[in-house]
């Protein structure tokens, strides 16, 4: 194995590493913790989301973040986020 081989793994060995420690910290927050993308679908959320918000984090993958909104709010939410990106 070359010199830059040998990095190479090391590096990915250390961001699995790296990340396997932010879900785990992240899964363990009390808070909710959602992440979404530039239109608003929800690419991932922590556990605390079924508390708070009564949905297993799996049925809000792929959903629009706004169902999580009261109707003023949600009808509007896209357009906030199109205004800020």
């Amino acid at each position: 194995m070359t010199k830059r081989t040998q990095q190479i793994v090391e590096a990915s060995a250390a961001l699995r590493d790296a990340e396997e420690e932010l879900r785990a910290l992240v899964e363990h927050i009390v808070d909710v913790v959602i992440t979404i993308d530039e239109r608003g679908i929800v690419r991932s959320a922590n556990a605390a989301v079924e508390r708070i918000f009564g949905h297993r984090p799996a049925e809000l993958v792929g959903q629009n973040v706004s169902m999580l909104m009261p109707a003023p709010q949600a009808a509007q939410h896209d357009g906030y986020l199109h205004r800020y990106l």
